[in-house]
């Protein structure tokens, strides 16, 4: 199943996980980030996002991109809940 939307409160952490498909040999690492955030306390680290006690943000976008192939990627929009 592909998560597209989720729902994190201000203050904590909420894992993501990318899978990345190929054939033969294949790197299946993805570069993670996030957009949308008001406050330098919000950030990707792997695949772990935290969202800061005082992000003014309401919706945040992560971004999966494949480090093989830097054109392929997957979002997910994250609605932020006090």
């Amino acid at each position: 199943t592909t998560v597209t939307t989720a729902t994190c409160k201000k203050g904590r952490i909420i894992e993501f996980t990318a899978d990345v498909t190929g054939t033969g040999i294949y790197n299946g690492a993805v570069i993670w980030s996030v957009t949308g955030a008001q406050e330098s306390g919000t950030y990707m680290n792997g695949g772990t996002l935290k969202v800061a006690s005082n992000e003014t943000a309401t919706t945040l976008t992560v971004t999966a991109t494949s480090i093989a192939d830097p054109e392929v990627s997957g979002t997910c929009t994250v609605t932020v809940t006090s």
